[in-house]
């Protein structure tokens, strides 16, 4: 088994579990297989989550407001943020469009001196750490500037996006794969109460 703070690995029981007895605070729950989630992006995580819009509302996103000021395209599927605290220290955001899906994942990594960045971050509910995906770019951004350089409300927080020991991470991730597809009848009867 492999543990790390920040990387929790709840069994698919409990995992389909959470899927099935969805949160008033989420929308939807979404396995990883079902979405483009990169690797490098919290690989424990059996899936993520989309919040409503009654929580996002509750957080103080506005819908139909404008980007705010400081980010920048990138591209069709990025947009990004630096907020600098000094000359050479600041954070930067990353707001991702999943490939193949309309969801936007939350990034954020410190920048500790010139040219150096530290580990990346992304904003997670708390159950599995799982990422936290808005449907909407302006829903991703109101997030990372609202809870980027402030404590999130319960439910949500920051965590590495990968573990320190990654090649450890992944090895468990393909063996623990491999374990549920052997015991695929088990797999089957947790997910069928979908």
């Amino acid at each position: 088994m492999f543990s790390e703070p920040g990387h929790p690995d709840p069994p698919l029981s409990d995992w389909a579990n959470f899927s099935h007895f969805l949160p008033s605070k989420l929308d939807e729950v979404i396995d990883r297989e079902d979405i483009d989630l990169p690797w490098e992006v919290l690989p424990l995580a059996r899936g993520a989550v989309v919040p409503s819009q009654r929580w996002l509302l509750s957080m103080g996103f506005q819908p139909g407001k404008y980007r705010p000021r400081g980010w920048r395209r990138v591209s069709a599927d990025l947009y990004r943020m630096t907020l600098f605290r000094s000359r050479v220290a600041g954070t930067t955001f990353e707001i991702r469009r999943l490939p193949g899906a309309d969801l936007w994942l939350i990034l954020r990594w410190h920048q500790l001196c010139a040219g150096m960045l530290g580990d990346s971050e992304a904003l997670v509910y708390f159950f599995g750490a799982s990422p936290l995906l808005t449907r909407h770019f302006r829903e991703a951004i109101h997030l990372a500037k609202k809870y980027g350089m402030t404590e999130p409300p319960i439910g949500l927080s920051w965590a590495k996006a990968l573990p320190r020991r990654v090649f450890s991470a992944m090895r468990y991730v393909e063996a623990r794969a491999g374990r549920e597809r052997r015991t695929g009848a088990a797999v089957g009867r947790a997910y069928a109460c979908r």
